[in-house]
């Protein structure tokens, strides 16, 4: 529900390094906000860096700079000029009972269908605040065009009472492995030391925890990739369980309870 200095930096690499897609329809699971960790005005940094049509340079960078300080939206007012320099997306739609009167006003407990698919659909940081946690990730993947990409932003460690659940690794890769998910990145954000960590493996997030490296407060970010042939959603089983997992990481798996 919010562009904290670390997710805006994910966004910012992963549009440097040429993977993020532009110019497509964006819906967010939780209308997003500016956190406020970072300065507002690098989004100007990032105007002069990623675009390159002069009108719509000039246009993103009056509307920094009318940016009404003192509105009740200028939070989310900020938010959307980040998406619109990073995403540059041909349309951009929000679900969130607590957000702006724009957003859509939809109990993602409840099933949704909006009759319609979006090529990228973002979770910052919302999944959490919702009991109903597998209708969230099969309401994405249904709202998710096909080769579209999920971005998720989820609690891992610390944020006590911050929301019905925290995540951990195992989550992601069993939830892509049941749908055939790419998994573009996956990332161990630390909040406390602003620093990110890839999880490229299983192994990599056991031997992150046996060497003590897991922060105290820290969030999962994750970038995956749907497949091109539609298919409907699958519930994941949990790797360990579902005999997925090799003779290591089920070692690890039980040394590390």
């Amino acid at each position: 529900m919010a562009i904290s200095h670390l997710s805006y930096m994910l966004y910012r690499d992963a549009r440097r390094a040429g993977w993020l897609p532009t110019g497509g329809r964006i819906l967010e699971f939780g209308e997003a906000n500016w956190y406020n960790d970072i300065e507002a005005a690098v989004l100007l940094k990032d105007i002069d860096s990623f675009i390159q049509d002069e009108a719509l340079k000039e246009e993103l960078t009056g509307r920094f700079q009318n940016l009404d300080t003192n509105g009740p939206a200028y939070l989310f007012d900020i938010a959307r000029l980040f998406y619109d320099i990073i995403f540059q997306p041909s349309e951009r739609q929000a679900i969130d009972l607590n957000g702006t009167p724009d957003a859509m006003q939809l109990d993602l407990n409840e099933p949704i269908d909006l009759g319609r698919q979006f090529d990228i659909c973002i979770n910052n940081g919302t999944a959490e605040h919702v009991f109903d946690i597998g209708n969230f990730f099969r309401t994405m993947h249904d709202c998710t065009a096909p080769g579209g990409i999920m971005f998720h932003e989820a609690p891992m460690t610390g944020w006590l009472d911050h929301g019905f659940y925290n995540f951990q690794p195992t989550f992601f890769f069993d939830l892509a492995a049941a749908n055939d998910y790419q998994i573009i990145g996956l990332f161990v954000c630390d909040l406390s030391n602003i620093s990110v960590a890839p999880l490229t493996s299983r192994k990599s997030a056991h031997q992150m925890a046996q060497r003590l490296e897991l922060p105290d407060n820290a969030n999962l970010f994750a970038a995956l990739k749907k497949p091109m042939e539609e298919r409907g959603f699958k519930t994941p089983r949990q790797g360990y369980y579902d005999g997925r997992l090799d003779a290591e990481e089920a070692e690890a798996w039980n040394n590390l309870r």
